[in-house]
């Protein structure tokens, strides 16, 4: 990721821009990358892959890849900041959307964190970029023991919120196995309240109710999520005059 800035050092927006060294006989995790953006080229709110070539330095060969710009990351934004729960939820139900596409698709995106989230020009949309650790797993639990894998995507999205509107501002859960993910989901639960996100309650109840099936519902979560405050989907996120965008 390359950084726009102004003379005042302000952060404007991003050019990302990857190059990876890359071996014609390697099982790179570049050419995942581009194997899975061609994928899901057609779902709504990913960072879109513009082009790749490649390019040789010396004896080295490399791959480049060149997404479209976007404007500053989540991280940027939440860094002194703590957002206001519409926003939050906002967030969350984009993406749940993107999730479920990826479930349909049979495809674990694994790296959710607030820098892999980018923001348009205008602040009204973001998008979710950086697929170089997601892996293919089927949909079926029972078929194929990768599929409960999903479990990370949607628990990570209350993790996210988590950096969201608290202190914490990194998602610092590994792949660990379904009852560590239990276990944190109570955890998370037991301490809404202290850290002013009541609104997750049902949210949270969903997801350790699902963790216990080992399946994830997407649309089960976003009912659940909208339940204590609904937020349209097709709204943009809240802006005011004077206020910047995201800012409680």
């Amino acid at each position: 990721m390359q950084s726009i800035r102004k003379k005042n050092g302000e952060i404007v927006g991003v050019v990302a821009l990857k190059m990876v060294k890359y071996g014609e006989d390697d099982d790179s995790e570049v050419m995942r990358e581009i194997e899975n953006l061609n994928l899901i080229r057609d779902v709504e709110n990913i960072v879109e892959l513009k082009t790749v070539f490649d390019f040789d330095g010396d004896d080295d060969h490399f791959k480049v890849l060149v997404f479209e710009k976007m404007g500053v990351s989540l991280e940027h934004l939440i860094k002194d900041r703590t957002l206001c729960i519409s926003n939050c939820i906002k967030i969350a139900n984009t993406l749940l959307e993107i999730f479920e596409q990826f479930q349909k698709l049979g495809l674990s995106y694994k790296d959710l964190h607030s820098g892999n989230l980018l923001f348009c020009h205008e602040l009204f949309h973001l998008k979710l970029t950086d697929f170089g650790l997601s892996e293919m797993s089927k949909r079926n639990a029972h078929k194929d023991p990768k599929a409960w894998k999903y479990i990370y995507d949607a628990s990570s999205v209350a993790f996210l919120l988590v950096c969201c509107r608290t202190d914490q501002k990194v998602i610092n859960k590994p792949e660990c196995s379904l009852a560590d993910y239990t276990n944190e989901m109570k955890a998370l639960k037991e301490s809404l309240l202290e850290s002013g996100m009541m609104f997750l309650l049902d949210f949270v109840k969903e997801l350790i109710s699902q963790l216990k099936g080992g399946e994830v519902s997407y649309p089960q979560l976003r009912r659940a999520l909208s339940a204590s405050q609904f937020t349209p989907p097709n709204k943009f996120f809240i802006l005011t005059p004077t206020v910047p965008v995201m800012l409680a």
